[in-house]
This record gives structure tokens, sequence and C-alpha cells, in this order.
């Protein structure tokens, strides 16, 4: 069973804001925002991971975004969501935790994952996702993945670390023309890939 549906069961939506990663205030999730560097072209986004909803609910009032769509695999997460969002532009769904969701009805421009990949204990699942994840952007969309930097605490179930130029190479083995690894902070990185055009 995975990590997500059984830590979050049965929380109530203001422990949900917080969850295990704490200080999730307003000024917070703009940093969080800042740092993925959405494109000013991305009118669709997807994110994995998506919780409550607290980054798509910003995203979402974003100038140049129509609307979002977000998976995780959280029954209790997704029923939060509803109310946290409270717009007809956020879809979020369940997904069964192992790398699979249903996929959007529209292509998407810009797919994300934040500190949620660093939760998974398999590395396949991970890169299951990133498939999946490319599959749904249009051509020259843009993916990005937060990762830990380092493999800070072997054997914790909350600090797993996945080698950051695999998640690239799979990107690259799945059309993405152009992929790298950002070092963000000496605990994190992003790995990006932009969908071949052709």
């Amino acid at each position: 069973m995975s990590f997500a549906k059984t830590y979050f069961d049965n929380k109530e939506l203001a422990q949900l804001k917080k969850t295990i990663t704490p200080n999730w205030d307003d000024t917070n999730t703009q940093n969080h925002i800042n740092l993925l560097g959405i494109p000013k072209s991305a009118k669709v986004v997807l994110e994995i991971g998506c919780g409550i909803g607290r980054l798509l609910k910003e995203i979402q009032a974003l100038p140049q975004v129509d609307t979002c769509y977000g998976v995780d695999a959280s029954g209790n997460m997704i029923d939060q969501a509803a109310d946290y969002c409270d717009s007809n532009d956020i879809h979020c769904s369940l997904c069964d935790g192992n790398g699979d969701f249903d996929l959007p009805p529209e292509p998407v421009d810009f797919a994300f994952a934040w500190l949620v990949f660093q939760h998974i204990d398999h590395t396949k699942v991970v890169h299951t996702y990133c498939k999946n994840m490319v599959s749904t952007l249009r051509p020259g969309g843009t993916i990005k993945c937060q990762l830990l930097r380092h493999n800070e605490r072997p054997g914790n179930p909350l600090w797993v670390w996945h080698d950051p130029h695999e998640l690239a190479s799979v990107m690259y083995a799945c059309d993405c023309v152009k992929t790298s690894v950002e070092n963000l902070s000496q605990r994190w990185v992003l790995v990006t890939g932009v969908k071949d055009e052709q």
C-alpha cells in the first residue's frame, strides 16, 4: 500500500494543509511556484500528487493559465480538494499510486511533480509517472519533476532518493528532446524536459 493511501487517511482539511511539509502558508506556496518556473505559454497544467490543490489553486490564478488537472493517490486529499480549490477550472482525481492515472481530456502545456517523488518507495513507479506525464504533453510542452539531490536518509520511507539523471533519461526516451538537471538547493534538484515539437 502506498504512503499516500495511509498517511493522509482520516485527517481534516486543516491537518492536510500542513501534512508532512511544514509552513505551507501563502508566501511559501508562492516561493514553490517561483521555483517551478511555469512557462508563460502554459494554459493547461497537470500536477502529479496534487493533494488538496495548494499549488494548483495559485497556479490557476496565473493570467496565462486556463485549466488545471491534478491527481493524487489519497482519496482523502481528493475529497478535500473540491472544497479547497472551489473552482470549475481545477479538476482533481484519484490515481492508483503506482504511476498510472486517467489522462486529461486535452493536451497539457506543463506537467509537474513537486515534493512528491521523494515519498515514493520504488523508482520504477516514479519512472512510470514520468512516462505518463510526458504522454499528456502537447508538442513543445514542458515537464518538471523535483527530486532529492542526495540519498540523505537511506532507509527512511519519507525521504527516498531517485537518480535525477536516470529520470532525465526516461524523459529523453519519451521524446523530450531537451532535458536538464538543475540544482535548486542543497537538498533539491529539478529535472526538466521539453517534448519534441515534431
